[in-house]
């Protein structure tokens, strides 16, 4: 029996696939539903991937957090001018 090592013998199948680099073009169309028009939403421009209903709640979620902000801003302020107020 005649035993040989080939260090590399492993990497053989690695070396037969077959490799291809190829670009895609994507274009987004809003969804249709058997020829009727769909509402796109106040959004369709920037995220024309999510329905009309998905960007309504972004926009009131974005609303909340700019309101919740908005009155956290407002505490400190209260409690800046109250400590400056009291030094």
């Amino acid at each position: 029996m005649d035993w040989q090592f080939n260090g590399l013998a492993w990497l053989s199948p690695l070396q037969l696939g077959d490799i291809q680099q190829s670009t895609y073009h994507i274009t987004v169309t809003p969804a249709t539903s058997h020829g009727a028009t769909i509402n796109p939403g106040p959004l369709a421009g920037v995220l024309p991937q999510m329905n009309e209903l998905q960007q309504w709640v972004l926009c009131g979620i974005a609303l909340l957090i700019i309101s919740l902000v908005g009155l956290l801003i407002k505490f400190w302020w209260n409690g800046h001018q109250h400590t400056k107020e009291q030094s």
